[in-house]
């Protein structure tokens, strides 16, 4: 991480690094309230916390079964994560949960099952996702019904 306010010749100051979250590339993060979730190629989630330096707090190594993609926060919750990856699946994590695995809830097969690329929480209707994949279409989820995506647009 770095503090772009207090530069040295045009280049930021470096205030804190973390090599411990993944074994492997990082592709996404998303940053909330004082929390850091990551997604990798390991297939893990690691949910972090940032003060002075960044420390994992937990980690799923179990809702994917490949390159995790995206990583969002629920807009009311940074305990809740939802996440998408090459397996063609949507996870929600519950961090709350003792020793949090594997994912509070799956949706499989999406989008042709192909990738799914990136996924964001609505910001009011928190039962409501959308993601994109790469079929080339965008999907609307709701978390009461998962059987089939409420909106596919082409």
């Amino acid at each position: 991480m770095w503090d772009a306010k207090s530069q040295c010749n045009g280049v930021a100051r470096k205030v804190s690094s973390a090599g411990n979250l993944h074994s492997s590339g990082i592709f996404s993060l998303h940053y909330q309230q004082g929390k850091v979730a990551t997604g990798s190629k390991d297939k893990s989630i690691c949910l972090s916390e940032l003060d002075t330096d960044i420390k994992a707090v937990s980690s799923n190594e179990e809702a994917h079964s490949s390159v995790v993609k995206c990583v969002r926060f629920r807009p009311d919750n940074n305990s809740i994560v939802a996440s998408v990856g090459n397996d063609s699946r949507l996870a929600i994590s519950d961090f709350r949960e003792s020793h949090a695995t594997s994912a509070s809830m799956n949706i499989e097969h999406l989008h042709n099952e192909s990738a799914v690329n990136s996924v964001n929480w609505h910001p009011t209707k928190l039962n409501m996702l959308m993601t994109a994949g790469f079929d080339t279409t965008i999907q609307i989820h709701d978390l009461r019904n998962t059987a089939e995506p409420c909106l596919v647009l082409n």
